[in-house]
């Protein structure tokens, strides 16, 4: 292996380390699904089905405008993703990690949210925005 190679390598394994010492090592991996497979599920669920994708990485997708149906996302890596008028009311996300996500114009009505963290969210695209009262 070339010089060149073994830094690269070890400089991964170092930013690696370091996201999993500050708690965003969950960015570093793909979602497990695509927003597609979550949208099409969602739609396929009656009223009396609770969507489940507790504990899942679903890091970095646009699920934007997607209505959860109270979806359990208790523990659910969530870091990066667009929720934009995402519909989130009665959803159980407890625990779960909204690092840096997107949640402009979202619903969190009776939402449950104890352990959330949520590290520099986006909350209004610019300064310009009208407020709502």
């Amino acid at each position: 292996m070339t010089a060149h190679k073994n830094c690269r390598y070890v400089l991964v394994a170092a930013v690696t380390t370091a996201l999993s010492i500050v708690g965003l090592e969950g960015s570093a991996t793909a979602a497990e699904f695509t927003a597609r497979d979550i949208t099409d599920l969602l739609f396929k669920i009656d009223g009396s089905q609770r969507p489940d994708f507790s504990r899942r990485n679903l890091a970095d997708l646009d699920l934007s405008g997607v209505d959860f149906k109270s979806a359990n996302l208790a523990g659910a890596d969530l870091f990066g993703v667009d929720m934009s008028r995402a519909n989130l009311s009665g959803a159980d996300l407890t625990g779960a990690h909204l690092d840096r996500v997107i949640i402009i114009g979202a619903n969190f009505d009776r939402a449950q949210l104890p352990g959330v963290t949520m590290l520099r969210p986006t909350t209004i695209s610019s300064l310009d925005a009208p407020l709502r009262s």
